[in-house]
């Protein structure tokens, strides 16, 4: 018998073991692959480490503080959501956040660290709409439409203007009340400043549609309408529908023309789509050559610096592979070769596009009239590039219509990655864009978490009265009828 018992307890001290390696050399396996992620793969480690951020010594605290943390853990080892691998994926995903993204001063609307439960984010801000309606005299605001029964026609407005956005309203140039919050809610309670006394609100949140993925073009006698929901085009419908709108562009006298492009709920995908479509925009308006059309772009584009090694050439090889179909045979071969190159030599850097050969747009020779782009806070990334690249047709040409955009463009060309053990998922930037022509010069962009803010603000039940009023085009009523509902 006691023999037995001793046998017993050889075993369990064994597998007691065996269970601490267990988790200790998953651990260290996510560890080492996160070091390699943030070192390799992510735009501002520099700045980071440059601001006194240490990558080895935060590793070292995320294990340390695991290892203390485990001991008092009950987790449910039955429990996907919690248990993986021997790592309780919770306590490690909280303790990467804390350790390592919070204390790191930078705004991403792209970031995202999640598992099956939980995720961290930069939340961005919207805003939270009254019916409240303001016109200008000279320097101060008066109430022109109320539906609240202690704020009265003619009150004058006594608060931050920040709180007052440019609108159409009743065939007028007016301003509204809004509140601006990161909150992840439908309503807020505010107050307004009438007549230098506080007045409680209660602001709802724009009820924004819901839209199906697709690309198509209609047309009114002075219109062009360009409906764009994605630009994921992953799959043969709508590439076939990206290639058609492509060829409908080309066939169009744009002379006088306005143009109107559908961005909201588009949360974006793939650039190289958005740079086709934006080029064959130049080509078909503008007149000029195809390889002045895309000196055009790479102006906008000076000031980018994108990072490169051999994670990220072979995160960029394997998404290139997939879309092999839609893009050129000379874009993948400069893929393929870098992919080989920085395998065979494994090095890190940066490709700065201020060396980039660009051709600045000298003169508006665009025969577009004006450029209307619809918008709302899932207008993401790509699409946000969109808004961007689309000032190539004039400074003065572009006007911005509905909510301010998501606000995922200061950084970009994103991958994610996965903790090999944890599985925690992690999306992070390696082009930093905040310091190139597109975004720095243009006064409607006002940062990640904030977006493009429009020249006039809409919500979904008054964006059609608000496009038709700027473009004096009543066709539009009728060609975009179910704008509201999402189904133009």
């Amino acid at each position: 018998m006691k023999k037995i018992i001793c046998r017993l307890s050889v075993l369990l001290l064994f597998a007691i073991t065996l269970y601490a390696n267990s988790w200790k050399n998953a651990l260290n396996e996510d560890c080492d692959y996160l070091s390699k992620v943030i070192s390799e793969g992510w735009v501002c480690y520099d700045e980071a480490v440059k601001n006194g951020f240490d990558l080895d010594k935060s590793i070292k605290n995320i294990k340390k503080l695991y290892s203390k943390q485990v001991k008092h853990i009950t987790a449910n080892f039955n429990d996907k959501l919690n248990y993986k691998n021997g790592l309780v994926t919770y306590s490690l995903l909280n303790l990467i956040q804390g350790i390592i993204f919070e204390q790191i001063n930078f705004k991403d609307g792209h970031y995202e660290m999640y598992n099956e439960n939980t995720t961290f984010a930069h939340w961005n801000t919207q805003a939270f709409f009254s019916k409240l309606f303001f016109e200008k005299k000279g320097e101060k605001y008066f109430v022109y439409y109320s539906d609240n029964p202690q704020i009265k026609k003619g009150m004058e407005y006594t608060g931050n203007l920040i709180d007052l956005v440019p609108v159409i309203y009743n065939n007028e140039k007016l301003f509204r009340f809004v509140h601006f919050s990161d909150e992840k809610r439908n309503q807020v309670n505010t107050e307004v400043n009438v007549e230098s006394r506080l007045i409680p609100l209660r602001l709802e949140k724009d009820n924004c549609i819901k839209m199906n993925d697709s690309i198509f073009l209609k047309e009114t006698s002075s219109t062009v309408y360009i409906c764009i929901n994605t630009f994921e085009i992953d799959d043969k419908e709508l590439n076939n529908q990206f290639s058609d709108l492509q060829k409908q562009i080309s066939t169009i006298d744009f002379t006088n023309k306005d143009l109107v492009i559908n961005l909201r709920n588009n949360l974006g995908g793939y650039e190289n789509f958005v740079k086709e479509f934006i080029k064959n925009l130049i080509l078909a308006t503008m007149k000029v050559s195809p390889l002045d059309a895309q000196l055009y772009i790479n102006e906008t584009e000076k000031g980018i610096v994108s990072l490169m090694s051999p994670l990220l050439s072979e995160q960029v090889y394997l998404q290139y592979m997939q879309l092999s179909d839609s893009i050129s045979e000379y874009l993948i071969a400069q893929v393929k070769n870098r992919y080989f190159e920085l395998k065979e030599n494994p090095r890190r850097y940066y490709i700065d596009y201020d060396s980039v050969v660009s051709k600045k747009v000298t003169e508006n020779n665009s025969s577009i009239n004006k450029v209307y782009v619809l918008m709302n806070n899932d207008t993401v990334s790509a699409a946000e590039l969109v808004i961007a690249l689309s000032y190539i047709f004039g400074q003065d040409k572009v006007c911005l219509l509905g909510n301010n955009s998501r606000g995922s463009l200061d950084y970009g060309s994103v991958f994610k990655y996965e903790l090999p053990n944890s599985g925690i998922k992690i999306i992070l930037p390696s082009n930093s864009n905040k310091k190139c022509n597109y975004l720095s010069k243009n006064p409607n962009w006002h940062g990640d978490t904030k977006g493009f803010y429009p020249d006039y603000w809409a919500t979904n039940e008054n964006i059609l009265d608000t496009l038709v009023y700027l473009t004096k085009d009543e066709e539009l009523r009728t060609v975009l009828a179910d704008l509201d509902k999402g189904l133009q």
